[in-house]
């Protein structure tokens, strides 16, 4: 069954059901409300009462009654990027992306809400502030949305070409241009900018945020050319068109005219690709989220999915319970075994002990094992995360680690990864041998048996001082 899409910009806010005809594309339901000036600051929400009464009255006005959906958010809030995983199986990206984390979102991890997705050989990263998510969630959550996935304008507009050589979108809405290089279907640079100035001044000020945009991606990404220019959403005018097509020399064509679905001139591609994907079976929808559990998911826990800012998910209330669960339990039997031995000293200076007190003591002493074993597994827990999280944020850009492993006891934690060079994992391994924690390193030399795409396991050693609870 198809999902109707939500497309949010700092003008309007638009809403859309795809559905098929046979085999043909249709639209079924389509709208679009304007927003005040000011409500959607570079992509967040400044006045969460006053966007919850415009998207209520603008859901019922349009009859929009569904439950589920997929939302499109500005760009301007969301983080994105790319990091290669080469010769990785597909079962271990996860666990690779996880490690590698902290180097590749601004902030803190725990601040953030993050998806991915893979894409070839790398893997696409997206973020967003919880708060400025949660924002949002409460909006939806009040207004009787349960989005299913959100995702950033860029990966919408993306869904929306397939495969294709390098093009440059530039969405306009009102003084907002938000600037996205789509190839072979995926986005692989947005940028959002303010168009300042009036008449000509406009104009020179557009054309040299398009070329900044133009020439970073071609120099970052070693690139020959951008093949074309579409012009979208509401400033996307044929006149615009024609003049970006002699300033840049390039074919530059208005959405309108390049996309239709029925008939109908598609005049927003945000719009049109988050609708593709309400398409998608949710069973089969990996596509990137910001979302904390993918589509399947979120259309299973249905309203339970909003968790910031106080509303409770399902998911984390079950975690936290159990990690309250686990805790409790730590505590319970710390205080059996403080106990343990002054009752048994007690017991043992008895001459003669009575039947109930035999049977105490049997029952004390049978709980002896589970107090060892709580005391071990108190004495482990903090042993690993100073040091991880010391060599996490070590970790340069040419370096990629997809494992962290480590024994119960001892002090050597042992690291797999891959070096983009030889002198790059050089670099690391030295980076980490001055840390102060570490006592020793060992790179078995087999590792330099590359010179490029260098896979390496790396012994780390640490002081015991460093990992032993204090």
């Amino acid at each position: 069954m198809a999902i109707p899409a939500l497309e949010i910009n700092p003008k309007f806010i638009r809403a859309i059901l795809l559905g098929h005809s046979g085999q043909n594309l249709i639209i079924k339901k389509i709208a679009e409300a304007p927003l005040p000036d000011g409500l959607i600051s570079h992509g967040r929400l400044t006045n969460g009462e006053n966007f919850f009464q415009i998207l209520r009255d603008f859901l019922r006005r349009n009859h929009f009654s569904s439950s589920h959906w997929i939302v499109s958010l500005p760009e301007a809030a969301i983080f994105t990027t790319y990091k290669a995983f080469p010769n990785l199986a597909e079962e271990d990206l996860k666990e690779a992306v996880e490690i590698n984390l902290a180097t590749l979102i601004p902030g803190k991890i725990e601040e953030n809400s993050w998806g991915w997705q893979k894409v070839d050989e790398e893997v696409m990263i997206a973020s967003i502030a919880k708060k400025d998510l949660g924002d949002y969630l409460r909006v939806f959550d009040r207004a009787g949305i349960v989005p299913i996935a959100i995702e950033p304008k860029s990966c919408s507009i993306g869904r929306a070409f397939g495969k294709t050589g390098n093009i440059l979108v530039l969405n306009i809405e009102g003084e907002i241009l938000t600037s996205v290089i789509i190839s072979a279907g995926f986005p692989r640079l947005a940028r959002e900018f303010i168009i300042t100035g009036v008449g000509d001044q406009q104009f020179k000020n557009l054309t040299a945020e398009i070329r900044r945009v133009m020439n970073f991606y071609l120099v970052e990404k070693n690139q020959k050319q951008i093949d074309s220019i579409i012009l979208d959403g509401s400033g996307a005018k044929p006149e615009l068109a024609q003049a970006l097509s002699r300033t840049f020399n390039l074919e530059v064509k208005t959405a309108s005219e390049v996309f239709q679905i029925a008939g109908f001139k598609v005049q927003t591609l945000p719009l049109v690709g988050a609708g593709l994907r309400g398409l998608i079976e949710v069973k089969d929808d990996n596509n990137l989220s910001l979302l904390p559990v993918g589509a399947k998911e979120a259309a299973e826990e249905k309203r339970t999915l909003l968790f910031y800012g106080g509303i409770a998910n399902m998911v984390v209330a079950s975690s936290v319970l159990l990690v309250m669960m686990f805790v409790g339990g730590l505590i319970f039997l710390n205080y059996l075994g403080n106990n343990l031995d002054g009752q048994l000293a007690k017991l043992s200076q008895s001459q003669s002990l009575n039947p109930e007190a035999k049977a105490i003591q049997k029952n004390l002493n049978d709980l002896q094992p589970y107090i060892e074993q709580e005391a071990k597994i108190e004495a482990q827990l903090p042993f690993w995360s100073g040091p991880i999280e010391e060599i996490a944020q070590k970790v340069p850009q040419e370096v990629t680690l997809t494992s962290i492993s480590y024994p119960g006891t001892g002090e050597t934690l042992t690291i797999i990864g891959q070096a983009t060079s030889r002198e790059a994992l050089a670099n690391f391994r030295d980076t980490i041998s001055k840390l102060d924690l570490v006592a020793a390193v060992q790179l078995p030399s087999t590792n330099f048996s590359q010179e490029q795409l260098v896979n390496f396991t790396l012994n780390i050693t640490f002081k015991k001082e460093a990992i032993t609870k204090k």
